[in-house]
């Protein structure tokens, strides 16, 4: 082999490594997209299922119109996942903190109108170089919003 076969060689070696990272690392970030866009998807259909629960009346299942429970005895206690149909996958889970393939999700009932879902995407534990996050849904009766929080400098 002469020397410009030679240094052909390994131009094109060093351009499919330079490829090969570049595909990677593209990759990984599909996936902590990926993660991040599902779970938003299941805080939407969570927090649609609040408010569905919220409105209905207590006769079918329902709060009445309290998250609390408090104001009616035919309601025991407050909401939780298990009245809106979600049970987690872990031996852990409570009826407040459940694990679920795409994130862990925490259930907190701030007033009797008002909800707040929590959700740690589990692509918070990927490796490489991206800002962990929190999301968070916060319910009322007419309103849904979602919130992504840094958690890089909180021990949330």
């Amino acid at each position: 082999m002469n020397q410009r076969q030679l240094l052909l060689v390994i131009l094109v070696t060093i351009l499919i490594g330079l490829a090969t990272v570049f595909a990677i690392n593209t990759f990984d970030n599909n996936e902590l997209l990926e993660n991040r866009d599902a779970v938003r998807v299941e805080l939407v259909t969570m927090a649609a299922k609040v408010q569905d629960w919220y409105a209905k009346p207590v006769e079918l299942g329902g709060s009445g119109g309290d998250y609390t429970g408090s104001l009616t005895s035919e309601v025991p206690g407050p909401l939780n996942f298990h009245r809106i149909g979600y049970f987690g996958t872990d031996s852990s889970d409570t009826d407040v903190r459940i694990h679920m393939l795409q994130a862990v999700y925490t259930i907190n009932v701030v007033s009797p109108d008002s909800v707040v879902i929590y959700a740690l995407p589990s692509s918070n534990q990927l490796p490489g170089e991206h800002h962990p996050i929190r999301l968070e849904a916060i319910i009322t009766d007419k309103n849904i919003t979602i919130n992504e929080v840094d958690i890089t400098d909180n021990d949330s």
